[in-house]
């Protein structure tokens, strides 16, 4: 009896195996026509209808990986300057609703191909139970880093069904730009009288160092986020020259001007340059150059009602005037007669006009 099922049940395979190929559609003759009619009844008595077991149970799995963003700051952005803080705010959730997020830590990281500037900041954690719905985030002060570019980064933690383990971790990282220096600036003119030693540019003004009524400037500034304003300013704190220029970007800017420095007394006087970006973060330079006080002519008494045309002007020697004070007197030729004034404006000597 035992050898007769075994021969059954080895049959019932074979027509099982022609019936999952197809070959009973082909229509089967003799022995094979008799393995497939009988394919039906083997099938059921292996029970291989559908399975209708409910599917087992599986606890969710800690080691799937959880899901964090950062929401602030974004990419490439460029912050820093001075009493500069950072927000880094972000959010971090767990696919499987069964499991709950444990920490997240940030981190900043200063990106740099030399090893001996590696720079690593941590921030510290934030637990989940200080989170609000599912937010959290930081303010640290920036201020006081190098300036280039550092990454945020983000590792979040969920906790575990397993007290034994571990809970899955996830992590995301975005780069920007902290600025925290001022910006690049040179002052190639005013010239100041020690640079008559250096070689002649050709738009050189003719006494390098010595201006008297206007005065040329020229200001090259860059900046690695964008230069926001150029002013000069007099020894006072006057500003005599304000520019704006944030639309330029990282670009190269040039400040060509003429300022009128008439009214500033004979001798050397020194101007501020100050060049300052969009950040805060600013620069410094000064010049000194030597001002000639623009006269102020005066007319004798006698000609106070007629019209008297200056027609000529001419520095002389002082010992001209006779006043003996070493220095240089201004010889003006009107058409009221031929005037010397000393360097203060005042008359020394007129000699009336001739016909």
């Amino acid at each position: 009896m035992q050898t007769e099922f075994k021969q059954w049940h080895r049959l019932c395979l074979i027509a099982l195996l022609l019936l999952a190929i197809g070959a009973c559609d082909d229509g089967q003759g003799g022995a094979g026509k008799v393995l497939c009619e009988g394919a039906e009844q083997c099938a059921e008595f292996f029970d291989l209808g559908p399975d209708t077991k409910p599917p087992e149970e599986v606890a969710p799995s800690p080691y799937k990986p959880c899901l964090v963003q950062l929401i602030e700051p974004t990419a490439d952005i460029h912050v820093g300057g001075p009493g500069s803080e950072l927000t880094i705010a972000g959010q971090a959730v767990h696919p499987n609703p069964d499991l709950d997020m444990d920490k997240v830590i940030a981190v900043l990281n200063y990106k740099t191909d030399d090893p001996n500037k590696k720079q690593v900041i941590n921030l510290g954690e934030i637990p989940s139970n200080q989170w609000l719905d599912n937010n959290f985030d930081w303010t640290t002060d920036i201020s006081i880093l190098e300036s280039g570019t550092w990454c945020v980064q983000l590792s979040a933690l969920s906790k575990s069904n397993d007290p034994a383990l571990e809970g899955a971790s996830c992590f995301t990282e975005t780069c920007i730009f902290i600025d925290n220096s001022c910006p690049n600036l040179k002052v190639m003119k005013p010239f100041e009288p020690s640079d008559g030693t250096e070689p002649v540019e050709e738009d050189a003004d003719p006494l390098k160092g010595y201006y008297s009524g206007e005065m040329h400037t020229r200001v090259i500034a860059q900046d690695q986020t964008a230069i926001e304003t150029i002013i000069i300013t007099d020894p006072t704190g006057k500003k005599l020259s304000v520019n704006e220029l944030a639309e330029g970007g990282t670009e190269i800017q040039v400040v060509d001007e003429i300022l009128d420095v008439c009214s500033y007394g004979s001798g050397e006087v020194s101007f501020t340059i100050t060049a300052t970006d969009t950040l805060g973060n600013s620069c410094s330079d000064s010049k000194t150059p030597f001002i000639v006080h623009c006269p102020q002519f005066k007319t004798s008494e006698e000609y106070l009602f007629e019209e008297v045309t200056p027609k000529f002007i001419e520095s002389v020697d002082f010992n001209l005037g006779g006043d003996g004070d070493g220095l240089t007197d201004i010889l003006v030729a009107t058409s009221g007669g031929i005037m010397l004034y000393q360097n203060d404006g005042a008359e020394r000597r007129r000699i009336p006009a001739g016909p």
